[in-house]
């Protein structure tokens, strides 16, 4: 018996789920370590560039946009006055 192989569309889910998964745990890691940004935007591109290994550029995409809304909604300062709480008392003039 010939065993079918998947191409295209059925490959794409298994390589983003598997992104998603990986950036999901490197959030939850991420942020309870409370680890800079810079290094959190660096553990995700490794992310992205596995995912991109396997030559598909839909999976890949998802995955970088993933990556990109994670760090800015968990990593980043959405206003400015949470920015100065979170530089501390050394940051206030």
């Amino acid at each position: 018996m010939k065993r079918e192989q998947r191409h295209g569309l059925w490959q794409q889910p298994p390589n983003a789920l598997l992104g998603g998964l990986g950036l999901a745990l490197l959030t939850v890691v991420c942020y309870r370590l409370h680890v800079d940004p810079t290094t959190v935007a660096l553990l995700y591109l490794i992310v992205v560039v596995l995912v991109s290994l396997g030559g598909l550029v839909v999976p890949s995409a998802l995955v970088a946009v993933m990556a990109f809304v994670c760090l800015d909604y968990f990593f980043t300062a959405a206003f400015p006055d949470r920015a100065e709480r979170m530089a501390g008392p050394s940051g206030a003039a």
